[in-house]
């Protein structure tokens, strides 16, 4: 994912942006932006010595969103449904739980999806730091660039 940016503010070796909802985005709210919100404020690192009030080139690679939205949904997923049949399974096999089977079930993927939450949670020190995750600026464009999209 490549977008044109403005800088709105230089803090230290840190750049604030601002970044523009393009008609295309549309209903995919994958940046988290709500349906009215037009613009998403962010902190880069400030590579290219860009000053207030110039646009820049900004880019996440299309793998490490895939990578970050498969983190965030497909393993909690993934484990809610694992700890559904496995809490399913391990009722049915204990006497006297097979009564209470479905709510075993659904407790035990439920508190497989809270773990990895929590996992993540305690891991999101450790993703920042590695700024995998993070937005790089690539290009500092001139205004006939900006103008020109």
């Amino acid at each position: 994912m490549v977008e044109a940016a403005e800088v709105m503010e230089v803090m230290e070796d840190r750049a604030m942006m601002r970044l523009v909802r393009k008609s295309a985005c549309g209903s995919c709210h994958a940046c988290g932006m709500k349906s009215e919100e037009q613009e998403i404020r962010f902190s880069v690192k400030n590579t290219l010595h860009a000053v207030a009030g110039e646009w820049v080139m900004v880019e996440l690679p299309q793998k490490n969103v895939l990578h970050a939205a498969f983190l965030a949904y497909g393993i909690p997923l993934i484990l809610l449904i694992a700890g559904i049949a496995l809490g399913y399974l391990v009722a049915g096999a204990v006497p006297g739980l097979t009564p209470h089977r479905d709510m075993i079930a659904l407790g035990a993927g439920l508190i497989l999806a809270a773990a990895q939450f929590l996992v993540m949670r305690a891991m999101e020190k450790r993703f920042k730091k590695s700024g995998k995750y993070e937005p790089a600026m690539v290009e500092i464009l001139n205004m006939q660039e900006k103008e020109g999209e």
